[in-house]
């Protein structure tokens, strides 16, 4: 009874490096998806991320290749068992499969359809060479950003307006700066307007943000406290600020003309009583006057309009006929209504290479504030009776200083709490009463009793509206154009004055450029509105509001700033995981492919031994192949003339020929007639000069393990004493 051969530890190496590949491919993988989205690490000058990918990734190709040669050797000898009798130059074709890429193509013919096993193993070896390409693919490199630790990242904002200074004072309080009448706007407040009408879109009137790196991000920042951004993506509100808003509406259709044929004039007219008059010589191009009352827009004047226009800095009609090469009885006009009012702007900002990028994502109305009239009462309706609420009247000195126009955002951060004003949030702490009045109806108003975090309250000084409306009522929105010989735009009444050139003439010449449409009008005043809202921010915006301070305290408020984060450029790790597919399946399938093999040898365990690719059997055991030509394998080609000596060794073509006509096949059964033989004590088995004799078989585990040892002896003697 033979003992079974050992076919474990005869792949002992083979275990090892299917074991080493998985731990590669697991390694592989754990460095791309660990690195992923992160700096490309620095590991000094001599090694970096790249270089250890295309060692690791050449190692499991080199474990693999072995692997599949061993699994082509082994199939060699079990292609060579199979009954059925095999091509001789099979051989050789397996030997060079194991060897390089190309012989394992060139195998893939032999063994289609016919062996699975040798199949499989030819296609792992033919692509290996993938391995590395596919691993460097999947490791790839993209600009990121990430937080730059002490550098600096602001936007101005406005949380309370003014916060020192912009209108006279008179000569109301202590210290007070300036003299003249109270609420008139002083210089540095009226330069500032007649810039943003002069250039909107000007850089002096632009938001500067401080951005060290060129690359920013905002959030929930009102008050001074920086949070980071997860990306440049995110879409959360940045930022509110007290600004001012604009609304224009076309009323167009409320125009009505007249063409008077003996004069060859047209007559524009407007219900409010504005007149253009356009003939050949002489005409009115344009002109803009301020409204108090929009009563007579009829069914155009909207409730929201009508609550935005009531205390408004200014409710302007501009009125103008469009330019058109058309005759004087087909002219046309063009007439608009624009409402500036204080609001609250919401915005989402970030700084890109160093340009800003604000969106605005929601806007409210401001409405007028008192501290609460009644604490206990939530709204009340009463009539107008005091002339603290009469926009166009005085106020008493003590409404001057408790008034604003006030807005409450909602939802609001309050550190790690959200206010929310539909919701009840009883559990915040520090919460300031406010009265917000509704005067849209001339005749009474409405006021509601609100409670909200001094943080999510925004407020606009009403003297500062006051300051600004008259500026605009009399200085800017106040003017017309006419022809003749050239176009004259002027100031309206007699005292033109030196900002006449520099308000309403500046004004009136902008909107009449171009073809004078709607669209030219409503554009201009969303740029002033905008102009307005930065020079609110940088200029005269405040932190927060100090009800202990009064307005004519020469002191200034902190300047509001919210706190962002600049973000260093680095060159980070981008993991593409689909490369990894092919390393991860031809690992896989390799593993596969060798337990398929082990096991298959395992089964045939007491027959076959496992031989690899050793070429020592084919020596020892050259008797076990038996070939369909009679008489033993010839060694010599057949078509060798009776010239030529037979005794010519062939060339390797001349091997391949003559290999492919003769078949063969691996006798196993081999061994129960070796052992006969050793039995009979004949010493020639072992003569490997005598290809015709029986090679040394493998002994029984009963026998002494030096009998083939004594046996080679002997045979090797009795071989000396036959040459002599």
């Amino acid at each position: 009874m033979y003992r079974p051969y050992h076919t474990f530890r005869s792949w002992t190496w083979e275990i090892l490096s299917v074991l080493l590949a998985i731990g590669l491919v697991a390694a592989i993988s754990a460095i791309l998806v660990s690195h992923d989205g992160k700096p490309s690490p620095v590991w000094g000058t001599q090694l970096n991320l790249n270089a250890l990918l295309a060692f690791l990734s050449t190692m499991l190709r080199a474990l693999l290749v072995i692997i599949a040669s061993q699994i082509i050797c082994q199939q060699k000898w079990e292609w060579l068992s199979k009954k059925r009798l095999r091509p001789l130059s099979d051989l050789q074709k397996f030997d060079s499969a194991s060897r390089s890429s190309l012989g394992a193509l060139l195998l893939m013919p032999t063994v289609m359809l016919k062996d699975a096993t040798s199949l499989i193993a030819v296609a792992v070896l033919a692509i290996s060479f993938l391995i590395g390409p596919f691993v460097q693919q999947a490791s790839r490199t993209t600009p990121c950003l990430f937080p730059a630790t002490g550098l600096a990242a602001s936007l101005p904002y406005a949380h309370y307006v003014p916060r020192r200074g912009g209108l006279s004072l008179g000569g109301i309080g202590e210290g007070a700066g300036a003299q003249g009448t109270i609420g008139d706007a002083i210089p540095d407040t009226a330069i500032a307007i007649l810039s943003s009408i002069t250039a909107p879109n000007g850089t002096e009137n632009q938001i500067r943000g401080t951005c060290s790196t060129g690359t920013c991000t905002f959030r929930y920042s009102d008050q001074g406290e920086s949070d980071s951004r997860d990306s440049l993506d995110d879409a959360s509100s940045t930022h509110s600020t007290v600004a001012m808003c604009d609304k224009c509406t076309d009323i167009s259709s409320l125009v009505s003309s007249h063409y008077n044929t003996t004069a060859q004039s047209k007559l524009f007219t407007l219900p409010n009583g504005f007149k253009l008059t356009y003939n050949s010589n002489t005409w009115d191009l344009a002109m803009i006057a301020p409204s108090k009352d929009l009563r007579w827009l009829g069914d155009l004047l909207s409730p929201e309009l009508q609550a935005i226009s009531r205390w408004a800095y200014v409710n302007t009609t501009f009125f103008t006929v469009k330019y058109t090469n058309t005759t004087i009885e087909k002219k046309e006009c063009t007439a608009a209504v624009c409402v500036l009012y204080p609001c609250l702007r919401t915005y989402t900002a970030s700084i890109i290479d160093n340009q800003l990028r604000e969106e605005e994502i929601s806007s409210q109305i401001m409405e007028l504030s008192m501290p609460q009239v009644k604490p206990g009462a939530s709204s009340e309706v009463t009539e107008i009776k005091n002339k603290l609420l009469d926009r166009w009247g005085t106020m008493s000195t003590q409404a001057q200083y408790e008034a604003h126009y006030a807005a409450v955002k909602s939802p609001c951060q309050v550190g790690s709490q959200v206010y929310d004003k539909n919701l009840n949030t009883t559990v915040l702490s520090n919460m300031t009463g406010l009265s917000l009045y509704d005067l849209s109806d001339s005749q009474r108003y409405t006021y509601r009793n609100i409670s909200a975090p001094e943080s999510c309250i925004y407020r606009h000084d009403v003297q500062f509206v006051r300051a600004i409306s008259w500026f605009l009522n009399e200085e800017i929105f106040n003017g017309s154009c006419s022809w003749y010989k050239s176009i004259s735009c002027r100031k309206a009444g007699n005292d033109n004055g030196t900002l006449s050139n520099l308000g309403s003439k500046a004004l009136l010449e902008t909107l009449i450029e171009g073809e004078r449409d709607y669209s030219n009008v409503t554009a201009w005043f969303s740029a002033f509105a905008r102009s307005m809202t930065n020079r609110f921010r940088f200029q005269y915006g405040g932190a927060a509001f100090d009800a202990s301070l009064p307005l004519w305290a020469d002191q200034k408020l902190p300047a509001g700033e919210v706190q962002g984060v600049a973000w260093q450029p680095e060159t980070c790790v981008s993991a593409h995981r689909g490369w990894l597919l092919l390393p991860i399946c031809l690992t896989v399938i390799t593993t596969l492919l060798m337990l398929w093999t082990i096991i298959s040898n395992w089964r045939s365990r007491h027959v076959r031994p496992v031989w690899k690719d050793n070429i020592l059997p084919l020596l020892f055991y050259r008797h076990s192949l038996n070939s369909d030509k009679p008489g033993g394998l010839p060694w010599n080609p057949d078509n060798i003339t009776e010239m030529e000596d037979r005794t010519r060794m062939m060339e390797t073509k001349e091997l391949e020929k003559t290999g492919d006509r003769i078949l063969i096949t691996l006798n196993w059964s081999a061994n129960e007639k070796s052992r006969d033989l050793l039995g009979k004590g004949d010493a020639s088995a072992i003569t490997l000069q005598d290809v015709e004799s029986v090679p040394v078989q493998r002994i029984s585990h009963e026998a002494d393990s030096e009998v083939l040892l004594t046996s080679s002896r002997t045979a090797h003697t009795d071989a000396r004493r036959t040459s002599y």
